[in-house]
Parts: C-alpha cells; sequence; structure tokens
C-alpha cells in the first residue's frame, strides 16, 4: 500500500518485481502521479482500498485494476 510512503519507494518495489500496490483513495492525487511520478510499467497493477465516493468515480475509472 502506497499510503504514507514516497514516490521513490514505490518505484524501488517496483524495480525489484513487485507488480500488484495498492493505494487508499485519493484518486484525484494518485490520477496526477500515475504515469509521471510513478513508474510506467504496464505490468503494473493499482488496486483501490476502501470505498469510493460517487464524486470520485470518474477519476478512478481506468486508473485500477
Amino acid at each position: 500500500v502506497t499510503k504514507n510512503h514516497p514516490v521513490e519507494a514505490v518505484q524501488e518495489v517496483a524495480h525489484l518485481g513487485v507488480r500488484t500496490v495498492g493505494r487508499k483513495s485519493c484518486t484525484r492525487r494518485l490520477k496526477e502521479k500515475i504515469g509521471t511520478s510513478y513508474p510506467r510499467d504496464p505490468e503494473l497493477q493499482w488496486h483501490l482500498i476502501g470505498q469510493l465516493q460517487n464524486n470520485k468515480v470518474r477519476n478512478a475509472v481506468g486508473k485500477f485494476s
């Protein structure tokens, strides 16, 4: 789970072979970071943890497995 971990930590574990990453809500910030700060590995799967508010569905579609 990436919450409270710096981008560099996600990049490091992705480099080591981790392919499943969890994120607890904050879909707006994640949308900004995926493809820019986080690894652009097509095999990297993002999983949303927890409930998703109706107003955040648009930001989550297509970003999470």
